[in-house]
């Protein structure tokens, strides 16, 4: 959303707006008040005028030093207002009261701002510094835009505002991939000569390097940077975060969310993401997706996540939920069969619910008996995605999952089933759960240490189990996923 308006900004974040730019440096002073009340994350933006205003001669010190000063102390004003580093971008604002000579200038030494921890954000494409130094009209900036994006990446830039975007995927595929080959070596250029299409391909077993860290919560782990996208499906906009890159013949990972929280999960992504390319999906209604069009319970949000897998269109996937998302995970992958997407495998982690944990009110007597064992800063984390669903979806949420019997959905699926439970988790029993691993065709049962939210104190203890499920082929199963609906087309023989 761009707006340099506080009340615009407001009503933006209100309706469902996670990301603001604002390109004046937040001169009206109600928007990052405006921000934080949200939860939502802004772009902070140099320049010397405002907006509008003629600066045909600007005048600095030291382009750079004044600039990073500048940023310096718009970081620290959204800081004041509890926006750290993790939800807000700096952007330099080339073209933005700077000579094509100081754009270009800055283009070259954006590497100077990565000490300040936050992300930074390249605003090149199309932009007049090109035209000018290239005697381009704004038709034929494509190419130079392109070359900026890479440009900007090599230089610490991760984000990119782009018109291109096919052209500028690749760019920054390519100059991503010629940091992590000089970072750590050839083998991780992953120089397999990968299709023109499609990012660089991890042919060999070893682990990707770990995606860049950009923000830690307090007593937690850090988050990672990732790639957000938006798909629309029939019950509305549905963000996704994905990390890491595709590999040859190692099929991407699908996690869901869990009960109306999904950034608690990112750090345990970006362990997927170091073996493959795994995507965080985020239900409507929360986190950062959009308002639902309907009214769900658990299967209808299952259906929502079948519908996002087959927009997709990722090939053969691992599906994962943790605790309520492994409800939704249940009835996804029922789904998916039955739409003949292809699935290696379902993990149920730290599934829910359990019998020891209805009705209600047993549910949150658990919740509280397991939160004496779950690592410092989860409820934290938490707090501002339950505050951008607000009550009465909690308490919707709450009620579909009571009501949902996982039970009931794990005998119907056809790909292997990994159950992963946490030793102190007191949401559930290892009766339980051991028994829902049994219930399914191709189950398998596993314990790891810590409470119902382990994978918060260990983000990395569950990417060896999924990573054996993903390399799993189970021999002589019936017909699934991609080769059901290939029989299907093909029809009975004779």
């Amino acid at each position: 959303m761009d707006t340099t308006r506080a009340a615009v900004a407001r009503a933006a974040f209100t309706a469902g707006a996670v990301l603001g730019n604002d390109m004046s440096g937040f001169r009206e002073p109600g928007y990052l008040p405006a921000a934080a009340d949200a939860g939502a994350s802004v772009v902070a933006t140099h320049i010397r005028l405002a907006p509008g205003v003629p600066d045909p001669d600007p005048q600095y010190d030291d382009l750079v030093t004044d600039v990073h000063a500048a940023l310096s102390e718009l970081a620290r004003r959204a800081a004041d207002h509890g926006l750290g580093p993790g939800r807000v971008v700096l952007d330099p604002g080339l073209d933005l009261g700077k000579t094509w000579q100081q754009s270009v200038h800055l283009l070259a030494a954006m590497n100077r701002f990565t000490d300040l921890g936050h992300p930074l954000l390249l605003g090149a494409s199309n932009k007049i510094f090109l035209g000018r130094l290239l005697g381009l009209g704004i038709d034929e900036r494509a190419a130079a835009s392109v070359a900026a994006a890479a440009i900007g990446v090599l230089r610490g830039c991760r984000v990119v505002r782009v018109h291109d975007v096919r052209g500028a995927r690749h760019a920054v595929d390519l100059a991503a991939a010629v940091l992590r080959s000089d970072r750590s070596g050839p083998d991780t250029a992953t120089g397999e000569g990968p299709a023109a299409a499609t990012p660089p391909r991890a042919a060999r077993p070893a682990p990707v390097p770990p995606p860049a860290l950009a923000e830690a919560d307090e007593g937690g782990p850090r988050m990672p940077d990732a790639v957000e996208s938006h798909r629309d499906t029939s019950a509305g906009r549905i963000r996704s975060r994905a990390v890491g890159e595709r590999g040859e013949g190692v099929p991407e990972v699908v996690v869901v969310q869990g009960m109306a929280v999904a950034d608690y999960l990112m750090p345990a992504v970006a362990e997927l993401g170091r073996w493959t390319r795994a995507h965080l999906v985020e239900l409507p209604g929360f986190a950062g997706s959009g308002e639902p069009t309907r009214s769900l319970d658990v299967a209808g949000y299952g259906a929502v996540v079948a519908e996002w897998l087959e927009q997709a269109r990722l090939g053969p996937v691992v599906l994962i939920g943790h605790s309520s998302g492994t409800q939704v995970a249940a009835r996804a992958a029922v789904q998916a069969q039955a739409r003949g997407l292809e699935l290696v495998g379902v993990v149920l982690a730290s599934p829910t619910v359990a019998p020891i944990a209805r009705p209600l009110p047993r549910l949150v007597v658990r919740w509280q008996l397991d939160g004496r064992h779950e690592p410092p800063g989860l409820t934290e984390s938490h707090v501002r995605e339950w505050r951008r669903a607000g009550l009465r979806a909690l308490v919707h949420l709450v009620r579909v999952h009571l009501r949902d019997r996982i039970e009931e959905a794990v005998p119907a699926l056809r790909a292997p089933v990994l159950v992963l439970r946490g030793a102190q988790d007191r949401l559930t029993t290892t009766e339980w759960a051991r028994g829902l691993a049994e219930s399914a065709r191709y189950g398998r049962y596993r314990e790891v240490p810590g409470a119902h939210s382990f994978l918060w104190g260990d983000p990395a203890v569950w990417s060896d189990p999924v990573r054996e499920l993903a390399r799993e082929r189970i021999p002589d199963t019936p017909a699934t996923g991609a080769e059901e609906r290939r029989d299907r087309e093909d029809g009975p023989a004779g």
